[in-house]
């Protein structure tokens, strides 16, 4: 038997929202959801990704940007969808790269001479609607480039033809925790609750810890003896 060859299975939003009023026993094997249903599993299901925003970086959701620095200039804008930055590294003229370190933006407040010029080491993320990176000291000159990995938003589901904004493994833990954030909604009996609640959890705990960057180090040992 031949395999099909292809790798892009996956789910829009109203087949996850379908999928969870399964999983609640709302609607049957074959069922569709009303209308009403699926506006208001909408809400729910965009509802809970932004919650899930507050739970950890998820690793598709960082890319690297390059910012060119102006002299004399304390700050900058980013991308209105940028929650929070990773890392950054400031790049000179010579293509040298130093570390930069990431401070909250009390800590950057604080700070007695912000008008000071040099070499930017320190920078700030302050999260308002349009976010803006301060830094410290200023540029002293035009020829710097920070170099940093935002953290973005994760993508609305806005239509019902919107593919989930998540790798193919997060399938089950988007069904499953739509179904339990259903479930109370829908008065689903307490014990299909509880499983709803821990299949919910199960499937978040697998897909986000597997969620993670892989490195293999060689470590060499010196054979010690005589010869």
């Amino acid at each position: 038997m031949a395999t099909s060859g292809s790798y892009d299975f996956t789910l829009d939003r109203d087949k996850i929202i379908n999928a969870a009023l399964r999983k609640c026993g709302v609607i049957a094997t074959g069922q569709t959801a009303t209308a009403s249903q699926i506006e208001f599993g909408s809400e729910a299901l965009n509802v809970m990704v932004k919650a899930w925003q507050t739970r950890g970086v998820y690793l598709w959701t960082r890319e690297w940007v390059n910012e060119s620095l102006a002299a004399s200039t304390a700050f900058f804008t980013v991308a209105a969808d940028t929650l929070d930055i990773d890392r950054a590294v400031i790049r000179d003229s010579d293509g040298n790269d130093t570390p930069v370190t990431i401070i909250p933006m009390t800590e950057y407040l604080d700070l007695a001479d912000k008008d000071a010029e040099g070499k930017p080491h320190t920078i700030s993320l302050h999260k308002k609607l349009t976010p803006t990176v301060y830094l410290y000291p200023e540029p002293d000159v035009a020829t710097y480039t920070l170099q940093y990995l935002r953290v973005r938003k994760l993508e609305d589901f806005d239509a019902g033809a919107n593919t989930a904004d998540f790798p193919e493994k997060w399938l089950g833990a988007l069904v499953w925790g739509l179904a339990d954030e259903l479930g109370p909604e829908y008065q689903v009996p307490e014990p299909r609750q509880r499983r709803l609640e821990k299949k919910a959890k199960e499937s978040f705990a697998e897909a986000k810890g597997d969620d993670v960057e892989t490195v293999t180090s060689l470590r060499v040992r010196p054979r010690l003896g005589r010869r």
